[in-house]
């Protein structure tokens, strides 16, 4: 109880002065002490905030960020904060990495096809991995058969790559997920 108040003095102090890696360091002392793993979850909100908005380091919030998801895998606002810290930092092959554990802790299929559609996106894009691509875009469609423009996408990178025993499966799939005659065009 005494180290939890002296921690709670501690970091008001560090954080009037703007003495700020103290402060971190006072904050995690109390992260130790905290009480339920939610407590101890909100301190380190809290020191992530301050690793990134006040000591302007996005490579430290990170780093506690991921301390956070070892604790709660599927923690939300660490998803969303790493997310957001490696796509504004162009970490392309780390933000796909959290968009994988999205897709892993998301139940919604449509929320899941949506991630896997950016996950091949960036795969393509930014990575220019079209193996990962390729199976981004399959992972979509096992989850939604009939999702003609997975499906589309994979006759095109099938076509690329010239996997054709690949692209005549995928257009077997393909042809009967069209509903309009004209989108049967592959």
């Amino acid at each position: 109880e005494v180290g939890g108040v002296a921690t709670q003095v501690l970091a008001r102090i560090y954080e009037e002065r703007g003495e700020h890696a103290r402060w971190v360091e006072v904050l995690r002392k109390q992260a130790e002490y905290a009480e339920t793993s939610q407590a101890r979850q909100e301190i380190f909100f809290r020191i992530a905030a301050i690793q990134e908005e006040k000591m302007g380091s996005a490579e430290l919030a990170i780093a506690t960020w991921r301390e956070v998801l070892a604790e709660d895998h599927d923690s939300g606002r660490a998803l969303d904060a790493l997310e957001r810290l490696h796509n504004a930092r162009r970490e392309f092959a780390e933000l796909v990495e959290v968009l994988r554990k999205r897709i892993a802790v998301n139940d919604s299929p449509e929320q899941r096809r949506a991630l896997l559609l950016r996950v091949a996106l960036l795969q393509e894009r930014e990575l220019r991995n079209v193996s990962e691509t390729i199976i981004a875009y399959q992972e979509a469609v096992d989850l939604m058969p009939e999702d003609v423009d997975a499906l589309r996408e994979l006759a095109r990178l099938y076509r690329q790559e010239r996997r054709f025993a690949d692209l005549f499966d995928n257009n077997e799939r393909l042809l009967p997920a069209c509903k309009d005659p004209g989108e049967r065009a592959v």
